[in-house]
């Protein structure tokens, strides 16, 4: 196979994944201990030799954490300048193209299998099917073509969605693009021309994992802790249980009497208990501090965060060097049992889940015997006393 190039569009604001977009890329969101991106980078084929990365100005963090390089695989870094949509992005890239290459939207899982079935298929388009395609771009196909793709439309003629993910040839992607009616450019324009010619072939996954709200972060969270092996490198003391795929990071302590069931991964340099009962799938980030009886049921835990004891986090999410006082608890179910639906942008998003606790952004403190209802956001930085912003 020859070499190829890989352009990941990864400039996306990510503004419904709040309060955690605010300060960081929504790629660099991290899932199983690795960012989103990290886990699409890894399932890159080995004749896929340069990355090219589209970021928004100023993306340092993401810069540094990747540099220059990833295993055999050279990264280069294209900024685009303002949010002009998907096909200016990808435009940014065109001057370094070679022939044939590869697009991956930054902020998706994808599997090695199906990228190596769109190249042979080029010129692709990966799909996948989904219950609420009207949410996404719709496809309909005519045996090996794709026959049509429409914007979320208000009616699906199909079930199959773009996934996206495409292997297109320099020449299919031209400057000549009208806004849409977001006052973007989108990329799906320019596969039109290959579709009205009967050019553009697809391939089908069963495997889709993407991060539109911050609630998506526990499904996806439970998707890849399913898929991937995990290491116990710390210290497990005495009478200490685990059951089921248990990951414990280098240099971490699982203090006597903490009872863990799989899938949980802990990350480097944390500190578990004593006497803790952490329930998966969930994750904890690296240099965390889990004190005396805390309890932590299906939830993701960045790094950096400490949760006093005596507390229960369930089903939650929870920022990156947060504060979570003594006896601190996530309430995660409505007394009526009806799906909990979140305040976010001046209006109620209902997540689909009867079981879902809080979203707590980075650098917030919880003062001792906190309650938080169900599907609350508590905006990053809040502080003991302080109201929930959103």
């Amino acid at each position: 196979m020859t070499f190829m190039q890989a352009v990941i569009l990864a400039a996306g604001r990510g503004e419904r994944v709040y309060p955690f977009t605010g300060e960081i890329n929504k790629c660099m969101i991290k899932i199983g201990n690795k960012p989103v991106l990290e886990h699409t980078i890894e399932q890159l084929p080995f004749y896929i030799r340069k990355i090219i990365l589209v970021i928004r100005p100023g993306d340092e963090e993401l810069k540094k954490y990747f540099g220059k390089r990833y295993g055999f695989k050279k990264i280069i870094y294209i900024e685009q300048k303002s949010p002009k949509g998907t096909a200016d992005a990808l435009l940014q890239a065109k001057s370094i193209l070679k022939r044939w290459f590869v697009v991956l939207n930054g902020d998706v899982f994808y599997k090695k299998k199906d990228i190596k079935r769109c190249v042979r298929r080029r010129p692709c388009m990966l799909v996948t099917k989904v219950e609420k395609p009207e949410h996404y771009g719709v496809v309909t196909v005519n045996k090996k073509r794709v026959s049509s793709l429409v914007e979320k439309p208000k009616k699906a003629d199909s079930n199959l969605i773009n996934a996206g993910l495409y292997v297109l040839k320099k020449d299919m992607i031209e400057k000549k693009l009208k806004k849409s009616s977001h006052g973007e450019y989108e990329i799906v324009d320019f596969f039109q021309p290959l579709i009205s010619q009967n050019k553009l072939r697809y391939a089908k996954t069963d495997f889709f994992a993407t991060i539109n709200y911050s609630w998506d972060i526990l499904n996806e969270n439970k998707k890849i802790l399913s898929q991937i092996k995990l290491k116990q490198k710390g210290e497990v003391e005495i009478n200490s249980t685990l059951k089921g795929k248990v990951g414990i990071g280098r240099g971490t302590i699982l203090k006597n009497g903490s009872y863990l069931e799989g899938p949980v991964v802990i990350g480097k340099n944390c500190s578990i208990g004593p006497n803790c009962y952490i329930r998966g799938p969930t994750s904890i980030g690296d240099n965390c501090k889990i004190g005396h009886s805390v309890e932590i049921k299906a939830s993701v835990i960045f790094s950096g965060t400490s949760i006093g004891h005596l507390a229960y986090i369930g089903d939650s999410i929870v920022g990156r060097n947060v504060n979570i006082g003594a006896g601190t608890t996530t309430a995660n179910l409505r007394h009526n049992g009806e799906t909990i639906k979140v305040k976010l942008h001046g209006g109620l998003v209902d997540t689909g889940l009867k079981k879902f606790g809080a979203i707590i952004g980075n650098s917030v403190h919880t003062g001792i015997n906190t309650t938080i209802y169900p599907g609350r956001i508590v905006d990053r930085n809040t502080l003991p006393g302080e109201i929930v912003k959103k």
